[in-house]
């Protein structure tokens, strides 16, 4: 671990320049992962609207948790490509691998975690909607907060670090919880304010119906460069604070 952070904007940066070297060096793998995002996003469109009931509790998360599925072995390339520098030329879908089952299995707990603030509010009666709500909000806390103290354990499993566990990656980011968190925020501001910006001007442009044609490609695009950033800044965090994540498990 590093002495200093450097300061978000400057990490931004880094993570930015990350992820146009791992999308240039693994393109086939990331146009493959594109393709399979947007089929399944069209997919997910069609259970929403014709299969999945508008009240359905989880039903909504199933195809998170199918895509997530779906672009592992992406994200794991660019951890290893970030930290290792290691170039993945092709998309291989192993669910047998262990380092696979751990990433793929930890990402299933935040998507179920993530969801159950807003089970409160589904499931409210007449009367209880502040109460609910304010439980709602308390847990959304309670979410972000797990999720930027346990941001680094997920390039420690791609980089298959011996003391890759959740206790560990919460010590090691402890005292960075709001450094870790604005990082977040200056690296995704930038790309959703672009991304509002084309999908306006392109549905300006187009019309609603023509637009969406084009709009569903570029926003599966941007959840593929959301997705890469995400993870250049989440390796590089682990590269400056991962400490006990990288020791050996006692025995």
């Amino acid at each position: 671990m590093t002495p200093s952070q450097p300061s978000v904007f400057a990490a931004a940066a880094t993570a930015y320049r990350d992820v146009a070297d791992a999308l240039a060096a693994m393109r086939s793998l990331a146009l493959v992962t594109f393709l399979i995002v947007l089929a399944t996003e069209i997919l997910n469109s069609g259970l929403n609207r014709w299969v999945i009931p508008v009240e359905s509790l989880l039903g909504h998360e199933i195809m998170q948790i199918v895509i997530s599925f779906l672009v592992t072995p992406f994200l794991i390339a660019v951890h290893r490509h970030v930290l290792r520098r290691e170039i993945t030329t092709r998309y291989v879908l192993e669910p047998s691998d262990r380092r696979f089952q751990l990433f793929f299995g930890w990402t299933v707990v935040f998507v179920v975690l993530a969801s159950i603030p807003g089970l409160f509010v589904a499931v409210a009666e007449p009367g209880q909607n502040w109460l609910l709500a304010a439980i709602s909000i308390g847990l959304l806390i309670a979410f972000s907060i797990a999720s930027v103290r346990t941001v680094i354990l997920f390039p420690a499993i791609a980089v298959d670090a011996p003391g890759a566990t959740w206790r560990n990656a919460v010590s090691d980011t402890k005292g960075h919880g709001w450094y870790i968190f604005f990082l977040g925020l200056t690296a995704l501001v930038p790309i959703a304010t672009v991304g509002a910006i084309v999908v306006v001007a392109v549905l300006s442009a187009l019309g609603l119906m023509l637009g969406a044609v084009v709009v569903v490609p570029l926003i599966c695009m941007g959840m593929i460069i959301v997705l890469a950033t995400m993870v250049a800044v989440a390796s590089r965090l682990y590269e400056r604070l991962g400490d006990r994540v990288n020791q050996p498990m006692p025995a």
